[in-house]
């Protein structure tokens, strides 16, 4: 099997947050660094991810050099985790859904907050891209 290295550029857009976006390599997951900051200043903003987890990249679409993204939309309810996770648009076709709804899934947020009082944040984006080099 030839080597390569996984590169996944994961980006993030949230109502009422900027966009982020970042390079990730490896399997495991991982924190952002972002959460303790995010918990201090409960009620500044949405929803702020705190760790996640790198997906599965299919086996056939390596094989294939086959590369796309995913674009999920969700809420994080009060607790930090996404609930209510569909794809609005995947490319190719189903090639990457499945890794991506998985990999989301296991995805943990520092929930919204209302006069310090954590609550539930809808209509959500995520957009993962599966990339290699």
């Amino acid at each position: 099997m030839s080597k390569f290295a996984l590169l996944l550029i994961v980006s993030m857009s949230m109502l009422g947050c900027s966009n982020a976006k970042k390079s990730f390599d490896g399997s495991k997951r991982q924190s952002t660094g972002q959460c303790i900051n995010s918990i201090a200043k409960a009620g500044m903003g949405g929803a702020v991810l705190c760790s996640f987890v790198f997906p599965k990249f299919p086996k056939a679409a390596i094989l294939n050099g086959i590369q796309g993204f995913v674009i999920l939309t969700y809420s994080v309810d009060k607790y930090g985790t996404p609930v209510d996770i569909d794809i609005i648009k995947s490319e190719p076709l189903g090639i990457f859904d499945r890794a991506a709804i998985q990999a989301f899934s296991q995805y943990r947020y520092s929930p919204k907050h209302i006069d310090n009082t954590p609550v539930r944040d809808d209509n959500l984006t995520f957009t993962m891209d599966f990339k290699y080099e």
